[in-house]
């Protein structure tokens, strides 16, 4: 059908219009015998205008190397300390950077080395996740990510 043409395009495009257009005429579909479900390679600007009620029934699902539960007792409790000390909310920035010693750091201390440190397996900090893995080359990379799903109550599910 036509509408799955438009939904691959979008799924490839980073255009607001493009998006926009796509998730709107998933909406003829809702009243026949449809299980909508809408993916996405990342959370990009374009999705930034869509009614989150939509993506919501549409079980949106995205992957994303940072994600922030703001539940978490961890993370309020780092929110806290932030703002006692620097008082200020911490920015994306300073979270992930905060991740990232924090993972190398208990990584190196507890295995004998650093690059064993690194193989040793996933880690999830506050926003981030990691999984490191040495590439052909040398270079190590992290390709860790969350799964997120939005549902219908708009609580975003972590899918593991």
């Amino acid at each position: 059908r036509d509408i799955m043409s438009t939904v691959i395009r979008s799924a490839i495009s980073d255009e607001n219009e493009t998006t926009a257009s796509a998730i709107n005429g998933l909406k003829s579909y809702e009243s026949e015998e449809f299980d909508i479900r809408l993916f996405a390679f990342n959370k990009g600007k374009n999705f930034d205008k869509i009614d989150n009620n939509l993506l919501g029934s549409y079980n949106f699902t995205f992957p994303t190397s940072e994600y922030l539960g703001m539940e978490n007792d961890l993370v309020k409790r780092f929110y806290e300390k932030y703002q006692n000390k620097n008082h200020a909310v911490p920015s994306k920035y300073a979270l992930r950077g905060f991740d990232v010693i924090y993972d190398v750091l208990v990584r190196i201390v507890s295995s004998e080395s650093t690059i064993k440190g690194l193989e040793a397996g996933i880690s999830t900090r506050l926003s981030s996740i990691f999984n490191y893995h040495k590439k052909l080359f040398g270079a190590t990379e992290n390709n860790a990510v969350h799964l997120i799903q939005y549902n219908k109550d708009l609580k975003p599910i972590i899918l593991e």
